[in-house]
């Protein structure tokens, strides 16, 4: 196998196993403390993340389809490198870059779960009441197509999942 698919792999069953942990914690955590995740972990389901992956890649084919030669998906922010976030101008691709995170606390300050190191936190202060302490969310960000700035974000969408088997809502949140 080459080296991106045994990536890919590790990555989608890391993320899977990440969104059955923290969602086997949601309504058992302390309001005053962070997530506390279980020591064990329920066994995954690839297939939920992988339908969803494949019907957002779908949406942005009907949206962008026309315009861009490529659409790649990144299933970590730790995936996706400088270089190729510049280039995808010159090589006519669509990056959409995939974080699984949670929600930390009722301000909306949340933790990725899927990327390695300190520089992991994230807002879902625009989600609101709709998404409580604990729960999992699937962001998906597009990068603009039609320039090279690395930070050129032209569009958010959060997917809320409140247990591991349903993914609820759904939410554009354009830059």
């Amino acid at each position: 196998m080459k080296k991106s698919t045994i990536a890919i792999i590790i990555t989608a069953a890391i993320a899977v196993i990440a969104l059955a942990s923290c969602a086997a914690t949601i309504g058992n955590t302390p309001k005053e403390s962070a997530p506390i995740l279980p020591a064990e972990l329920p066994a995954p389901e690839p297939s939920r993340l992988e339908k969803l992956d494949r019907s957002f890649c779908e949406l942005m084919e009907s949206y962008y389809g026309d315009t861009v030669g490529s659409i790649e998906l990144y299933l970590s922010p730790d995936d996706l490198d400088y270089g190729t976030l510049i280039n995808r101008v010159e090589n006519e691709t669509l990056i959409i870059e995939r974080s699984i995170g949670i929600v930390l606390n009722k301000e909306g300050d949340g933790r990725v779960l899927n990327i390695e190191g300190e520089y992991n936190y994230i807002s879902y202060r625009h989600i609101g009441c709709d998404a409580p302490e604990n729960t999992v969310i699937v962001t998906y960000c597009v990068y603009n197509p039609d320039t090279v700035y690395e930070d050129d974000i032209i569009a958010r969408w959060d997917f809320p999942i409140y247990d591991r088997n349903s993914v609820i809502g759904g939410e554009s949140y354009g830059y």
